[in-house]
């Protein structure tokens, strides 16, 4: 289970995600962050981790590819890898993208994936505090609200 944000501020993209993975009923702390950089781009992944080795496989070569290529090639090393599960938010240049069965720009200058997408939601939503306490809070209070998720927090700026 996993609880990813993500906000838009002043040109630049933070991502925070938690620390849990989840193995049949047992709920267990992990060490790599469900949050990395990937080139130019952010990512924060939540879902099956044969998907994160997905994402952190494609080649991440701009906004272009971004939008003309990336679900493409992402489909294809699903299907090749027995089609695993997953979700997204993706960080490039100032803006937030979800990636899933789909892929679009976020209306929204916040985001988030995962079991505590919404209590993260309402976080973002309501929160005034730094982009950096921002998605660190929302996923705090993901982790307290949220069956599945777990601290520590992992943030990173893009």
């Amino acid at each position: 289970m996993t609880a990813i944000a993500a906000c838009a501020w002043r040109g630049k993209c933070y991502l925070a995600g938690d620390s849990a993975v989840t193995v049949g009923d047992v709920v267990v702390t992990q060490a790599p962050p469900k949050v990395w950089h990937q080139g130019a781009f952010g990512i924060g992944a939540a879902g099956d981790g044969v998907f994160d080795s997905i994402l952190a496989g494609l080649r991440w070569s701009g906004r272009e590819w971004l939008l003309s290529e990336a679900l493409g090639d992402l489909r294809q090393a699903l299907q090749d890898a027995g089609s695993p599960e997953g979700e997204a938010i993706i960080a490039h240049a100032g803006q937030l993208y979800y990636l899933g069965d789909s892929l679009f720009p976020l209306r929204r200058k916040y985001g988030a994936v995962g079991t505590g997408a919404g209590v993260c939601l309402g976080y973002l939503a309501g929160s005034v505090e730094t982009p950096q306490q921002r998605v660190k809070g929302a996923v705090q209070a993901a982790c307290e609200h949220a069956a599945g998720c777990r601290t520590p927090v992992h943030v990173i700026t893009v």
